[in-house]
């Protein structure tokens, strides 16, 4: 059985696939957007070209010029692996032949990484959308011709060249697969593995072979394998946290410290954790080395790609030696596993499933500020350890785009050059902790270099005042009573508009024996390059009112003075103050 410890060698390269995108990024002032599209908060989706060029239009015109990145989840992991250090690393994918695959294939030469693209000419590069509202982003992808990469492209001389460099038969090559490659790539990710990873692994070697295209699993009992946990020795001790079955005097010291039955992660309470930890030395988990067998790496990126891709998604896990993801992912992966109701179920199966090949698996699971959970091991002898997260200050959270993917970043720099394991989920959580501070994935450029991409407009804060526009001659009782939103009567104010503004023109009408409520002659709403709040009053029994109100925020002018709107048109306006006036006079001879 396989010995955990240090890793005995580095791993020199990292080839990995993925779907390349043109990111374009835009700080929203306001939800105005996200409620136009009816767009949520923290929620990734994939939408057609047509509704991604409108969100990217109206957003330029409602906020900024947006933000360009070449973007995608394993094409980050790359860059900021770069920056950080980190050399030998190939990205492969595919882009269309237009304005925006010629930009991303510029901001990867920029960023240094190297990358091999399948370039189509008869399909758009795609693009994707980030709207981040205060500290939540909204994600939104057009996958345009990164899922049509194709298996042609390993016919081709230049990825012949590449792989000769970035594969030596001597070297240990990591590859990496996202998640969000798989639709529609099934045969190029068993090309790969058949061809790059799964040399010397006969049960996946045969899945590949079959005559359905599917992975064969193999027939197993799903029994409970004993855990270990163990603890990790901590040099940074309020950054990670794990717990040790033998360490009977640190139970024994702190009544208060909580140990977990390995069934169900919990989180971890800071406040209970004992002053000094024991710590207890541990061997821990190697590279897998076997000759020159390269190693696998995948990322399960969504629960909906996990279950609507559930056969290619378990030949990528049951390949892989290192599967990354969060919570909710692995959550999905155990249903798509009979037997499986949990994420120590999975973990399980997948680990058993290993046993006549003595291999290491490592799962890495995050879960938003909670802690890393990390399962390792081979067949009947693997543990678990979790990692606290370094706590941000939410008002220092900028944008969390692209933070698992930075924190994938983190963890294989220091797991390619034999990083223990307490150090990997460190890093990771150090890198993607700086990401987020930050508006798009700039560490290609060094964080101090923000903003090197954007336009001087763009650097401009813009007015990003939108008021209600509209007139109650036109628009009747919808503008004059806001009793809900109304998009349609959302206006983007000019430069030099800083105000909304509502002015009412009313009336009342007085006889002898009454006075009329105040009714409305009519209403309107608008932007405005200045406004002074006032109310004139002009007649004594015929008293018409004509009254402005003023504020500076989106949206604000939804007033109506606090009376019911009753609508009614200029003549018939004109006819009751005239028949009002007539009475008077009347009235006085």
């Amino acid at each position: 059985m396989a010995n955990f410890e240090q890793q005995s060698t580095n791993i020199r390269h990292l080839i990995a696939f993925g779907n390349p995108l043109l990111d374009h990024s835009f700080k929203l002032e306001n939800e105005l957007l996200l409620m136009k599209y009816g767009l949520q908060k923290d929620v990734q989706s994939e939408m057609s070209e047509t509704i991604i060029k409108a969100i990217i239009k109206d957003a330029h015109e409602m906020y900024h010029e947006p933000d360009l990145n070449a973007g995608g989840s394993a094409l980050n992991t790359c860059k900021i692996l770069r920056q950080i250090g980190q050399q030998g690393l190939l990205f492969s994918g595919s882009i269309g032949d237009d304005e925006n695959g010629k930009i991303i294939k510029q901001l990867i030469n920029e960023c240094r990484v190297g990358s091999c693209m399948d370039v189509k000419t008869n399909h758009p590069t795609g693009v994707c959308v980030c709207l981040i509202c205060e500290d939540k982003r909204s994600l939104h992808a057009f996958i345009g011709a990164a899922e049509h990469f194709s298996v042609d492209l390993f016919k081709t001389d230049e990825w012949k060249a590449k792989i000769v460099e970035f594969n030596h038969p001597d070297e240990v090559s990591l590859f990496y697969i996202e998640g969000y490659f798989i639709p529609g790539r099934e045969d190029v990710i068993k090309f790969i593995l058949n061809q790059y990873v799964n040399r010397h692994v006969p049960h996946v070697q045969k899945s590949l072979d079959d005559d359905d295209g599917k992975l064969t699993e193999n027939e197993v009992k799903l029994e409970d394998i004993p855990l270990k946990e163990e603890k990790v020795e901590e040099t940074h001790p309020e950054n990670i946290e794990s717990t040790d079955e033998t360490a009977t005097e640190a139970e024994s010291n702190d009544s208060n410290v909580e140990h977990e039955s390995p069934k169900e992660i919990k989180p971890v309470e800071t406040e209970n954790q004992p002053e000094e930890i024991k710590t207890v030395e541990i061997e821990e988990p190697p590279k897998k080395i076997d000759g020159v067998q390269n190693l696998f790496a995948t990322n399960l990126n969504a629960a909906y790609i996990v279950k609507q891709y559930a056969d290619t998604v378990k030949l990528l896990v049951e390949s892989a030696d290192l599967i990354f993801g969060n919570r909710e992912e692995f959550e999905a992966l155990a249903t798509i596993y009979e037997g499986c109701q949990t994420i120590q179920d999975v973990v399980q199966l997948l680990m058993r499933k290993e046993a006549e090949l003595d291999r290491l698996k490592i799962f890495v699971i995050t879960d938003g500020t909670d802690p890393v959970a990390v399962y390792y091991g081979t067949d009947n002898d693997f543990r678990w350890h979790r990692y606290r997260v370094p706590p941000i200050p939410s008002e220092k959270v900028v944008d969390t785009t692209g933070a698992g993917d930075a924190f994938i970043a983190g963890f294989l720099h220091k797991f390619m050059n034999q990083g223990l394991l307490a150090e990997c989920v460190e890093n990771g959580c150090r890198i993607a902790g700086e990401i987020v501070q930050n508006i798009g994935l700039y560490y290609c450029l060094g964080i101090e270099n923000y903003g090197t991409y954007l336009t001087a407009k763009a650097k401009e804060k813009p007015n990003d005042l939108w008021c209600y526009d509209c007139d109650t001659m036109e628009k009747g009782a919808i503008c004059g009573n806001l009793s809900t939103n109304h998009s349609s009567l959302f206006k983007k104010c000019q430069e030099e508009e800083l105000m909304c503004m509502v002015q009412r023109f009313s009336y009342t009408y007085s006889t002898e024996n009454m006075t009329s409520g105040l009714k409305m002659w009519s209403l309107q709403r608008k932007c405005s390059k200045t406004c002074e709040p006032s109310c004139i009053v002009i007649g004594e029994r015929v008293k018409l009112f004509a009254c402005t109100s003023c504020c500076n925020t989106s949206l604000c002018n939804t007033g109506n003075f606090g009376s019911n709107f009753e609508p009614i048109g200029f003549l018939e306006c004109l006819v009751k103050i005239m028949s009002v006036f007539m009475f008077n006079q009347l009235v006085f001879f």
